[in-house]
């Protein structure tokens, strides 16, 4: 097994599109400080399926992404694909060639590719196991995972020895049958816990299924009793028949006989209809002449309303001009009075005048 080429496009500083070429008699990758050299090493943790965002020297997913500079715009994707030559078949595939590749979003979807093909993150796993590769395995080491392994007390240097030998895939593979195990276990307490609950249940069911068999067996004895019933009924109906047929008979003789008399009471009705047709006729007639009788009567009416109206207004006159003689009657006692006594004043004058002359005559 030998890793041919990594090809890097959008994963932290590899804006464009890299490749690096792995050919025999390589041994490292050096260059100035911020050139990209641990990126490459990240990129190919991070294919082999890297989840720990801290080992990829960040804090979320999205951080693996190029984020953009002064020249360039943000990406949306990051991808890495490695090349892999399985000539040795050390890789549990018929494949002599394997790529391996892993793409990012900024929506957060991430997909795995094996052969171009989508897989899960477990099938590359299982595809890496006891290879020495992986995301974990001896075979990416970096600075901080030497310390680890030299430092006494870590887990490191026992977890890269099991990798060497051999162990890890079964390490793995008895964790995720006992976490199955447990939850096979948590299951079969729910399912023991359904069986009570279901058994509570059974003497209601039981009960149910009872009262069932007790209502099928009444309904198989109500659909006897309703047979029996429809068959006398139908007997009932079978007399009827015979009694209505004879009725028959009887309602269609008197049917013939009240037809021929129909017949004659229709010549009379037609007599009548003659009859009643000359009377309408002089029923038009009368009619004609009652209208013509209504409009002179309407139009004397309309004369003695008019008649009316005028009475109405020469007893308004009549009425007004007693009232007049009346007052007139009145006005004139009043002047009768007056003058009567500016007649008797007059006397009265007459007299103190010729008192008054004589008196004169007598001063003069």
């Amino acid at each position: 097994m030998f890793l041919e080429k990594l090809e890097i496009f959008g994963f932290k500083s590899f804006a464009e599109k890299v490749e690096v070429r792995l050919s025999p008699g390589i041994t490292g990758v050096i260059g100035p400080n911020g050139c990209g050299k641990s990126n490459i090493s990240d990129a190919l943790r991070w294919v082999l399926g890297e989840q720990n965002m801290r080992q990829l020297r960040g804090d979320v997913a999205e951080d693996v992404i190029f984020g953009g500079s002064a020249l360039r715009k943000p990406l949306g994707m990051a991808e890495a694909v490695l090349t892999i030559s399985n000539s040795r078949n050390l890789l549990p595939t018929e494949y002599t060639e394997v790529q391996v590749g892993r793409r990012l979003y900024r929506s957060g979807e991430s997909q795995y590719l094996l052969n171009k093909q989508s897989v899960r993150l477990k099938d590359v796993r299982n595809l890496f196991f006891d290879t020495g590769m992986g995301s974990n395995a001896y075979s990416v080491i970096e600075r901080q995972m030497v310390d680890n392994i030299l430092a006494d007390g870590s887990n490191q240097r026992r977890f890269l020895f099991e990798e060497a030998a051999g162990i890890t895939k079964y390490k793995t593979r008895k964790r995720e049958t006992m976490n199955k195990l447990e939850a096979t276990e948590t299951d079969l307490i729910r399912v023991n816990d359904l069986v009570v609950e279901i058994e509570k249940e059974l003497g209601s069911l039981r009960y149910q299924a009872g009262k069932a068999r007790r209502w099928e067996k009444m309904h198989t004895e109500i659909k006897a009793m309703d047979l029996r019933l429809a068959a006398s009924a139908q007997k009932t109906r079978v007399l009827r028949v015979s009694a209505l047929d004879g009725a028959l008979g009887e309602l269609r003789a008197q049917i013939e006989a009240g037809s021929a008399a129909l017949a004659t009471a229709e010549a009379g009705l037609e007599a009548v209809r003659l009859r009643v047709l000359e009377g309408e006729k002089a029923l038009a007639a009368a009619q004609a002449e009652f209208n013509r009788m209504g409009s002179e009567y309407a139009a004397a009416k309309s004369h003695m309303a008019v008649g009316e109206e005028r009475a109405r207004g020469l007893l308004a006159q009549l009425a007004q001009g007693e009232a007049d003689h009346t007052r007139m009657v009145a006005q004139l006692t009043a002047l009768e009075a007056e003058r009567t006594r500016l007649m008797s004043e007059e006397v009265q004058l007459s007299d103190v005048l010729s008192e008054r002359q004589a008196l004169l005559v007598q001063h003069e």
